[in-house]
């Protein structure tokens, strides 16, 4: 049997949904005779009566069976295309991220991610703002941020790295002989981002070990806090995946061997219901990728 027309399978749907042919051909911006036409000429077409006109146009058994299957059909399809107008978007892939994560790990990288993706276009904000509006107003289309595996049931979340506390210096700090344990640290400027600032409380209650923190100074965000250690204003807490070549190549050197974890990690985030919007499993798979090196 050839497929019915799709125009009397929408009106059917309307029709079995509204349970009334006048109302289904208001909601149609038709009569209520072309319904009745429609309807007739499905009927015709699968030789079945789909609505019992002795009760008030009811459907009937067959019809109602009919109409569950058509009416997800119909579901499915509005689904789709809502998601097609969606996540189809030609603008630029927006990145939102702290400057620390854009400056130290993701600019490096996007040359390769070019070559890569030559047609992906990426924008990238370094204003994250909190956790409860980070998708308010399409305003991110990818979050990478701190976190602890708590996220909103409608959020995809992958993670790139563990966050890992360590101290760090120049290497021409001054007195830095003088810096062999944690209670050394009292004898130093101790630096810290006003995002982190009980970044060093939490590590002197992991060492067990007070310091005297009037004598620090607070930046405003890391990447800052990472700059002014590199001049040697002082120790700094950072974290130690976002280092690494700054420690390979002898621009600062760890202060201390003393390692600290919360459990938090870097997440690559985004909304599920958007996954399908072209570039972001691409720059998902790809990020994935570079974080396991």
């Amino acid at each position: 049997m050839r497929l019915p027309p799709l125009t009397a399978l929408r009106v059917f749907e309307v029709a079995g949904r509204r349970q009334n042919f006048s109302l289904a051909a208001e909601e149609l911006g038709v009569t209520p005779g072309a319904v009745s036409r429609q309807i007739k000429a499905l009927e015709s077409h699968l030789g079945v009566a789909l609505f019992d006109r002795k009760r008030e146009m009811g459907l009937t058994e067959t019809g109602r069976r009919y109409f569950r299957v058509i009416s997800s059909i119909f579901n499915e399809i509005h689904i789709a295309t809502n998601e097609l107008f969606e996540n189809n978007n030609d603008g630029p892939l927006k990145i939102t991220t702290s400057t620390m994560i854009a400056m130290r790990w993701i600019f490096p990288l996007l040359p390769d991610f070019s070559n890569r993706f030559p047609d992906l276009t990426i924008a990238i904000n370094t204003n994250l703002p909190p956790i409860e509006t980070q998708f308010e107003n399409d305003s991110a289309d990818i979050v990478i941020r701190l976190g602890k595996k708590k996220w909103a049931p409608s959020i995809a979340a992958h993670q790139l790295f563990k966050s890992e506390y360590i101290v760090v210096c120049s290497p021409k700090l001054k007195h830095l002989s003088e810096l062999k344990t944690p209670e050394d640290l009292t004898k130093f400027t101790l630096l810290y981002s006003a995002l982190r600032p009980d970044a060093w409380t939490a590590w002197m209650k992991a060492t067990g070990v007070n310091l005297d923190v009037s004598r620090s100074v607070k930046l405003d965000n890391m990447a800052m806090t990472f700059s002014a250690a590199i001049e040697g204003m002082g120790v700094a807490i950072s974290e130690s995946y976002l280092v690494r070549e700054a420690l390979q190549n002898g621009t600062l050197v760890k202060a201390l061997d003393f390692c600290y974890s919360d459990g938090s990690a870097f997440y690559l985030l985004y909304q599920k219901k958007k996954v399908g919007r072209h570039g972001i499993k691409q720059f998902r798979d790809w990020l994935l990728e570079k974080s396991k090196k």
